[in-house]
């Protein structure tokens, strides 16, 4: 592409035909791309080092105005837009200490964007939620860990509110946030990623329907944590040749329907991308040459060629860096004009109303936001025309409106319009026409109704009602008792997520309560004077009519019927004691009673009432042991059952036995009494996301030799098939059957013949 400055003459034509757009900087226009210019810069200031900036209509007039968070006087500082790109001055608002960056969105489904920032000197998440006209209330915090860098959101658990998601560039880890739909937020968990993570983006990267999780660090990958379904599981690593990848997007820049991955690095100065080939690889290209320490990247359609562009903000030159795309997805060397004093954060909006992109950066050295405006200078890309939507969300089944906040979302994942329904359930909404979209509506407590959307061209009016479904429920049922007496006990029922949010809490002796189907459920029941119990349970589909049942009788703790069991968790091989084991205490309905991990000389000790037990232990990168237990009068607090239980170490090529699974004879079918096991296979897993298995299936020597090896292979992919059913990624599978070729022990007594009728598990890749 040729790059050249537009002679005065020419750029006095171009501002005349476009007179809606000003040249606030009083320097003549300079940059002709395409058919593309940039107009030199507008700044405004905003606060005391504005590190980043987030664009949304803050006071509801329907054009996008400025929030930038400045560092050195932790505030938040909203600029309204007057409809042609000029901002009025900072309105501005007391954040956490040092804020480093801010993100825009709903977090209460009133319609209205809200804002979060992460601090980096107090490691807060702080979010302020948005009164109306730009006001918002006192802020809430949350521990982010330290150095928290990024902020970012989306519906991880598909219950129809916005969540949020940070960094912790000290600690290698990302944290997770689950939103309730009124604004609130809990800590939910922490994940690892690579080493000083920059940046955080929430997007469905394989087209399963869930929300996955990018990061982008210091050591120059940008991480995939997949989601399937109860955990985030690290997948895909993109590697950048440079380091400090400080700056990534996602949008489809090949145009065939997978989002993929473009990358800038702080150090290195290159751009990479990556094509998402839709099976959790990526197809990676020669690095284009972009500014001096690139900070942040944008994507999107600039010069209205139908492809996505890419442009970063690089702070050492002060420039902003065009890089236009050639049609398939691969971008050209750099355009490049100067912008604000160490650039930080880089965004694309149409701020003067023109159809066009503007390009927004923060600059920190000179406390200013900078907008510069973009003109389409071909007479064939003026602004597109406007179409609308309207129509009503009801509830399917009673035909009822709903109150929900429907959202139009462009290629690129962008919301372009949004708006929460009135009373009756009715929305309307106006967009460019030349785009695609997918049509979005979410209501509390409802599943995301989500459906592609082209404005058909003999029609720029459409009529679209919105039916939200709710039949994605079941229930847990059942009664609690005194297990002496057998009698109905009031007890305290607490149920929890997978999440670990509590969902349910009442003083009960009979409780039911509907959940939405999800695995990774916990339900704890205590009461005075008896030892407490807990459950772990699914909601699956076939709970919606039935329901599961999980009844509990609670044990009266009487001190002269008690004993202690103690014992150690040690490396089967090594003999080593194991520190930070976990160790359940399962009773004969498969109930947890008590659980702890081990302490740092691999002991655990738990007190109980007279009974039988099995003591659970497992710990990461070990394979699961367990180990029985009786408690008779024969021990005491003063003379405890002593059980150890060793645990194997998970090696490349080592082979582990799973007992206690079970086929219906002669077939492959999996039977009830297997799935306790397989679900602590799953957890295996899920817990050692880098570990990629075999599973082996054997037979004894009854039966040919053709047919034993059949019915090995068939029962091995099987437990496969749960797996995976079970949200395990099919890539780290494999199964093969044996046959009778590997026996264990001769085929000589039954005995014998079921140490060789077996199910192993090998490891092939760590």
């Amino acid at each position: 592409m040729k790059f050249f400055i537009i002679n005065l003459t020419f750029l006095f034509w171009v501002l005349q035909t476009y007179s809606q757009v000003e040249n606030l900087s009083g320097v003549d226009s300079t940059i002709f791309i395409s058919h593309t210019i940039f107009l030199p810069k507008y700044s405004t200031n905003s606060g005391q080092e504005p590190w980043s900036v987030a664009a949304a209509d803050f006071d509801g007039n329907g054009t996008i105005d400025l929030a930038s968070c400045s560092q050195v006087d932790s505030k938040i500082n909203i600029h309204f837009n007057d409809g042609k790109g000029n901002l009025s001055p900072a309105k501005s608002f007391s954040t956490g200490n040092s804020p480093r960056t801010i993100w825009a969105a709903d977090f209460n489904n009133d319609g209205k964007p809200d804002l979060a920032t992460v601090s980096i000197k107090d490691g807060k998440l702080n979010w302020h939620i948005n009164q109306g006209n730009g006001n918002f209330n006192n802020m809430k915090s949350l521990y982010s860990g330290v150095f928290p860098h990024w902020v970012t959101g989306g519906d991880f658990n598909h219950d129809g509110n916005y969540d949020l998601a940070t960094v912790s560039n000290s600690e290698n880890k990302i944290y997770l946030f689950m939103g309730d739909g009124k604004g609130n937020f809990t800590s939910y968990k922490s994940l690892s990623t690579g080493d000083k993570p920059r940046k955080i983006i929430i997007h469905d990267m394989n087209k399963d329907g869930k929300n996955d999780i990018l990061t982008s660090c210091d050591d120059g990958f940008v991480y995939i944590h997949y989601n399937n379904g109860s955990d985030f599981i690290k997948g895909s690593t993109l590697k950048c040749g440079g380091f400090a990848v400080w700056g990534f997007e996602v949008a489809d820049i090949n145009k065939d329907g997978l989002p993929d991955v473009v990358a800038t690095t702080y150090l290195g100065n290159n751009i990479y991308w990556f094509h998402n080939n839709g099976d959790k690889t990526f197809q990676s290209f020669e690095p284009v040459l972009s500014g001096a320490m690139n900070f942040d990247i944008v994507l999107d359609d600039f010069d209205l060629d139908g492809d996505i562009d890419a442009i970063t903000a690089s702070s050492r030159d002060m420039n902003v860096n065009v890089h236009l795309n050639d049609g398939k997805g691969h971008f050209g060397p750099r355009n490049s004009f100067r912008s604000g004093n160490w650039n930080s954060r880089i965004l694309g909006y149409d701020m003067d109303g023109d159809g066009d992109k503007d390009i927004i950066t923060s600059s920190f050295k000179d406390n200013s936001l900078n907008i510069h405006r973009n003109i389409s200078i071909d007479p064939d890309n003026k602004k597109a025309k406007e179409c609308s939507i309207e129509g009503t969300v009801y509830d399917l089944k009673t035909k009822n409106p709903l109150q929900a906040v429907v959202s139009l979302i462009d290629d690129n994942g962008k919301t372009v319009n949004g708006i929460k329904t009135d009373a009756n359930g009715k929305y309307s909404l106006k967009v460019p026409c030349d785009k695609k979209y997918k049509l979005i509506a979410k209501a509390p407590n409802y599943p995301e109704f989500s459906e592609n959307l082209t404005f058909p061209k003999e029609n720029s009016h459409l009529k679209k009602d919105i039916y939200l479904d709710r039949d994605v429920e079941g229930f847990v049922f059942g009664k609690i008792r005194d297990a002496k007496t057998l009698k109905p006990l009031d007890a305290i029922i607490v149920i929890k997520d997978i999440y670990g949010k509590i969902v349910f809490q009442e003083k009960l002796s009979e409780y039911k309560k509907v959940l939405p189907f999800s695995r990774g459920y916990k339900i704890e029941v205590s009461a005075e004077g008896y030892y407490p119990q807990s459950s772990e349970f699914a909601i699956y589909e076939k709970d919606a009519k039935m329901g599961t049942e999980k009844n509990f009788d609670l044990i009266p703790i009487e001190k002269a019927k008690i004993a202690k069991i103690k014992g150690t968790v040690y490396d089967k091989d090594t003999k080593e004691k194991l520190t930070d084991a976990n160790v359940k205490v399962i009773d004969s309905k498969n109930n947890t009673l008590q659980q702890m991990n081990t302490l740092s000389d691999g002991s655990f000790e738990f007190v109980l009432p007279f009974g039988t037990y099995v003591l659970e232990a497992n710990k990461k990168m070990y394979l699961f042991n367990s180990a029985n237990a009786s408690l008779t009068d024969k021990y005491s607090m003063e003379n405890p059952l002593i059980i150890d239980i060793p645990l194997s170490k998970m090696e490349l090529d080592k082979v582990f036995v799973i007992d206690n699974i079970y086929y219906d004879y002669d077939k492959a079918t999996l039977r009830k009494e297997s799935i306790t096991v397989l679900e602590k296979l799953v957890n295996i897993m899920n817990e050692n996301p880098t570990i990629h298995i075999e599973i082996a299936g054997h037979t004894d020597s009854d039966g040919s030799d053709d047919y034993n090896l059949r019915l090995s292979d068939a029962r091995a992919k099987s437990v496969v098939d749960y797996l995976i059913k079970s949200g395990i990624d099919a890539n780290r599978l494999t199964w093969k059957g044996y046959g009778e070729s590997k026996p264990v022990a001769p085929n000589d007594t039954p005995a014998n013949k079921q140490k060789n009728r077996r199910t192993e598990m090998k490891i092939t890749k760590i």
